[in-house]
């Protein structure tokens, strides 16, 4: 097996690991219901104070009525609460409920898993090395 070859393998690997890592996260929070897409747009919507509907529509490229039907899904699921708005009663706003932000942290979550498994698996000079590389690698 060459180098590229064995880097790709290994990747592989390595992402099925922080994988299994997300599925226990998520199964832990009852959060496996949901969806990868609805996951992505919990994302988007957590990194907002308050997000409208319109809002949601534009940053992902789809139809206010496309956006109506995913926060329908994320509300019956109570991931989203729906708010509106005092000065324009026209306007709703959408906001993560405690489930919602809960799925939200998932991320570090799963890397505070992943990151266990690394370091009890790993030296401390190992570590080192692997998070050097990691963040010449990210730059």
């Amino acid at each position: 097996m060459n180098r590229f070859e064995h880097l790709r393998t290994t990747l592989v690997a390595f992402t099925k690991l922080h994988k299994s890592c997300n599925i226990k996260v998520t199964e832990e929070i009852g959060m496996s219901e949901l969806q990868l897409k609805q996951f992505g747009y919990v994302n988007i919507i957590g990194t907002r104070e308050w997000v409208t509907y319109g809002d949601l529509a534009d940053i992902l490229g789809i139809t206010k009525p496309s956006v109506t039907s995913i926060a329908n899904k994320l509300i019956k699921l109570g991931i989203v609460a729906k708010h509106q708005c005092h000065s324009d009663g026209r306007v709703y706003y959408l906001k993560l409920t405690d489930k919602g932000q809960l799925i939200y942290n998932t991320y570090d979550l799963v890397a505070e898993k992943t990151a266990t498994i690394i370091f009890d698996r790993l030296s401390e000079n190992e570590v080192d090395e692997f998070m050097r590389l990691l963040d010449k690698i990210i730059e």
